[in-house]
């Protein structure tokens, strides 16, 4: 563990560092152990650790945050899928003649 780093009062990029340098070397921990060593509040670490994962630096699990080898950064499906979606040309319900009635039949 990282016992020398914990200290009374932290700055907000300090505890991260602090939570991801745990979080690479030991693969996972808890939240609860996470909040002992920052001397914070779980509520603290959790916010910690939405924002970490966000940035693609670890991947939060039920209870704590694991290490990960993703890229820093990767699309999530709502955005994949809504990029695809614009690119599609709109679909017509009838097609458009180039000269003749406007009715179909």
């Amino acid at each position: 563990m990282l016992g020398c780093t914990t200290v009374s009062r932290m700055f907000a990029a300090e505890r991260r560092q602090v939570i991801l340098e745990l979080v690479r070397t030991t693969g996972a921990v808890s939240l609860r152990e996470l909040a002992a060593i920052v001397k914070t509040s779980e509520v603290t670490v959790r916010r910690d650790l939405r924002f970490l994962e966000q940035e693609g630096l670890l991947a939060r699990r039920h209870g704590g945050a694991v290490a990960t080898d993703r890229p820093s950064y990767e699309p999530t499906y709502t955005e994949k899928t809504h990029v695809r979606a614009r690119r599609r040309p709109p679909s017509r319900a009838w097609p458009r003649p180039s000269c003749g009635p406007a009715t179909p039949w």
